[in-house]
């Protein structure tokens, strides 16, 4: 469970899988997609993030704004890097539950 000690192994080992797995990614056409999300949308980015820098997040908005009715906003994860829900737990669960509020 997320309360247990092995938690945060075993999400870093999920992660370092799927990365192994998908990477490279190359072209995924991901700005394509992006416009048919149809909620409002939260992303949240570490302020440390060394693997995608801040501005993904802003373009990524940009997209997802395009074609939805409703409003993306872009928030930081102060001292978060790639893997904010790791680093910050607390603060990506308060951002979460007040976005959802």
């Amino acid at each position: 469970g997320a309360n247990s000690v092995e938690w945060p192994i075993e999400m870093t080992r999920a992660s370092e899988a799927a990365a192994r797995a998908f990477w490279p990614l190359g072209n995924t056409r991901l700005e394509k997609r992006l416009g048919l999300i149809a909620a409002p949308t939260l992303i949240l980015w570490g302020d440390r993030d060394s693997i995608l820098p801040l501005s993904y997040a802003g373009k990524f908005a940009a997209e997802i704004n395009r074609g939805i009715n409703g409003a993306t906003r872009v928030e930081t994860v102060a001292n978060a890097g790639h893997l904010a829900y790791l680093d910050q737990p607390d603060a990506v669960a308060r951002a979460v539950l007040t976005h959802l509020g």
